[in-house]
């Protein structure tokens, strides 16, 4: 049974999620425009500053909780981890020096791409999904193509 409260605090973290998540986007947009067409040391520093405050994050969760849960700290998932990690470094890279070539919507869209091919690559691993997750990459895939053809 979820309570009232719950609800509430749920829509509060989408809501602060959110906004910060578009804020982020349009202060990163906006300095980049302000260092005209190369500026790839700030945005760089920018980017590295999100190490520490992820660090402070899970050094929060280690101090509040315990620890991580022991299935976590396995050889294997933090292989997965370092492939995820470098993944995230190599597209806020490959952002960074987009930034000042690719407009701020054609970036959010293709941020957005990322769900379907990935959808498609787990299918072809033996993914499994349900009706609503394909009905989701299609309503991407719509809006992509909406965005590109004009529409």
């Amino acid at each position: 049974q979820i309570t009232v409260q719950t609800m509430l605090a749920q829509a509060s973290c989408f809501g602060l999620l959110l906004a910060s998540n578009v804020l982020q986007r349009v202060t990163f947009k906006f300095v980049g425009y302000a260092l005209g067409s190369y500026p790839f040391f700030v945005l760089i520093m920018i980017s590295g500053a999100f190490v520490p405050v992820f660090a402070s994050i899970c050094l929060a969760i280690v101090a509040t909780t315990g620890g991580f849960l022991p299935e976590t700290r396995t050889w294997r998932c933090l292989g997965i981890y370092v492939v995820i990690g470098c993944c995230n470094a190599m597209q806020g890279a490959g952002m960074v020096f987009a930034n000042p070539h690719v407009p701020g919507y054609l970036q959010a869209l293709l941020q957005q791409a990322a769900i379907p091919f990935t959808c498609f690559i787990s299918l072809a691993l033996g993914g499994h999904f349900v009706s609503q997750q394909y009905a989701g990459i299609c309503f991407i895939l719509l809006g992509l193509f909406m965005q590109i053809s004009g529409g």
